[in-house]
């Protein structure tokens, strides 16, 4: 694998000599040394003048290494390329023009919160920029419907696995398993939130959860991924509305606000009666 600090000198010598490169910026894990381990990616935000010249070039990404995978991805105003170098180093390049450095004098978007360093900047654009707080940035409070809405969705999404098992629709019933876990993820981003007083998190794809749940919470995690068989897919559903009623009950007695039990009530009997009386 090619070594990170290595690989950031090569990336300085190359943006310095590219006309067209006026700014660049490390994120993520490599600015804090103590937090890498041999697959900590290399996020790197490129300003250039015209972003777009890169979305179709391969040769300059392709001089700092052997590629094993590169994937492209672009809108109007930014390039962004994943590539996997060869031993596995995961470098993200995110190619945007300067003026969208211009536009961070006044805050700094979430990936810069842990953290950022200024590796080249040939026209002072980045001497304006906010420092960094230094931590992740953590969910905001819930409003009344952001609360509500996500109770709403689980539980339709819960009756969804329950649909698809009984008819032995397992890919689908897969599916709408994994909407209900991005709802229980947003729950327990609120519940560490207001209920833990964790202040230094991100729910971001359910990074470092352990690091932010409480230890009761990571431990009921440990039931509620299940197998592709059946009998394995009911018992995970059980165990994900187990956890995710206990979380919206005392989010929702913190709030104010109405966790919608109900649902649950009406649900559960409904989802046992599948179960018991499967279609074939």
């Amino acid at each position: 694998m090619i070594a990170p600090k290595k690989f950031l000198k090569a990336v300085e010598k190359w943006g310095e000599e590219q006309e067209n490169i006026r700014a660049v910026i490390l994120l993520g894990s490599q600015v804090h040394k103590k937090t890498t381990d041999r697959l900590s990616d290399i996020d790197l935000q490129l300003y250039t003048q015209n972003p777009l010249i890169y979305s179709k070039d391969e040769a300059w990404f392709k001089s700092f290494g052997p590629v094993w995978l590169a994937d492209v991805k672009q809108d109007a105003e930014q390039v962004t390329w994943k590539i996997i170098y060869e031993g596995g180093l995961l470098v993200d390049f995110i190619i945007s023009s300067t003026s969208a450095l211009g536009k961070l004098d006044k805050s700094l978007p979430p990936h810069f919160d842990p953290g950022y360093s200024v590796l080249i900047d040939k026209d002072k654009l980045t001497k304006h920029l906010p420092k960094a707080p230094g931590t992740a940035r953590p969910p905001e409070k819930p409003s009344q419907e952001a609360f509500q809405k996500n109770i709403s969705d689980f539980w339709l999404n819960a009756y969804h696995v329950g649909k698809y098992l009984w008819r032995r629709d397992l890919w689908r019933a897969k599916h709408h398993d994994w909407l209900m876990k991005g709802n229980l993820l947003e729950m327990m981003g609120w519940h560490s939130l207001l209920i833990e007083g964790q202040d230094s998190f991100t729910t971001y794809q359910g990074k470092d959860i352990k690091g932010w749940i409480n230890p009761e919470t990571f431990t009921s995690l440990m039931t509620v991924f299940g197998r592709f068989y059946p009998a394995d897919s009911w018992r995970a559903l059980e165990d994900t509305i187990k956890i995710f009623t206990k979380l919206s009950k005392e989010v929702g007695i913190f709030l104010n606000l109405d966790p919608r039990l109900e649902l649950r009530d009406k649900f559960i009997p409904l989802i046992k009666d599948l179960q018991s009386n499967p279609l074939d």
